[in-house]
């Protein structure tokens, strides 16, 4: 069984004692009665996950070395997202905790290459960003905000090309680190906000009026050092002029003592 944000729970069971074909069950359970939808899936189901902001949720199905990723949100009928991705290198989907993205991940699997895909969930049809491999990753995590993501090879699951990459959402690789008996990777908590619903929803709503605003104060700091740097340089400017025109002056005087020698 896993629920989405207390509001739908779903359950798998095995049709007709046969593998390869699976029933979910989908409770809204707030809705009056609690209604029940089933849906089937004609293929071994290894994974489901839940986009942790939106009511999405991915499924691999397949055979291990072999798999399909098929993405589903939940309306008033649950529709599929686009088409299913066949043939994927994955046993895992590790959802941004802001949702929308995701990285589908080969874990623990030497036949999979340390595929890395990563996938935005958000429109009418997934959309690849980009593909990149971790040769060897045991594990994905994701920092609080929903920016990086880190893959990882840790002493537990190979002993070699122990580390971690750093990558963006987009996929893009921003920082690798190599240590020897690496153990663990772990981000540090993000605090809770003392901002309210009301007031996040506020920022957002006027959110192009607080861009306007700190667009005009990053403006005024600019213009202050840019100001700052021309006196600077008006100072220099000036203490050398004020040492050229003595220079000049001793030589004239120089010049004209030659003559009478």
């Amino acid at each position: 069984k896993q629920w989405y944000q207390r509001r739908v729970a779903i359950t798998a069971g095995i049709k007709n004692k046969k593998e390869s074909e699976n029933v979910f069950e989908i409770f809204r359970l707030r809705e009056k009665d609690i209604p029940v939808e089933n849906f089937e899936i004609k293929s071994k189901v290894m994974s489901l996950s839940w986009d942790p902001k939106g009511p999405r949720f991915a499924v691999i199905q397949g055979e291990q070395g072999r798999t399909d990723v098929s993405f589903f949100k939940i309306g008033e009928k649950i529709l599929p997202i686009g088409k299913t991705l066949t043939n994927k290198k994955c046993n895992c989907i590790k959802w941004s905790p802001l949702g929308q993205y995701c990285v589908l991940a080969g874990l623990n699997n030497i036949s999979f290459d340390g595929v890395l895909e990563f996938w935005d969930i958000g429109g009418d049809a997934p959309t690849l960003m980009n593909e990149a491999s971790h040769f060897m990753v045991t594990n994905i995590a994701w920092d609080p905000t929903g920016r990086y993501v880190c893959s990882s090879n840790t002493y537990g699951g190979h002993s070699v090309e122990n580390g971690y990459n750093m990558w963006n959402f987009q996929g893009s690789k921003v920082f690798e680190a190599s240590l020897e008996g690496f153990i663990q990777f772990q981000w540090r908590p993000r605090p809770p906000t003392l901002l309210r619903e009301k007031d996040i929803k506020d920022v957002k709503k006027n959110m192009k009026s607080y861009t306007r605003d700190f667009e005009i104060k990053d403006k005024l700091s600019q213009s202050k050092a840019s100001k700052e740097l021309i006196e600077k340089r008006r100072a220099v400017y000036d203490e050398f002029m004020t040492y050229r025109r003595k220079k000049e002056k001793s030589t004239d005087c120089d010049s004209a003592l030659i003559p009478l020698l």
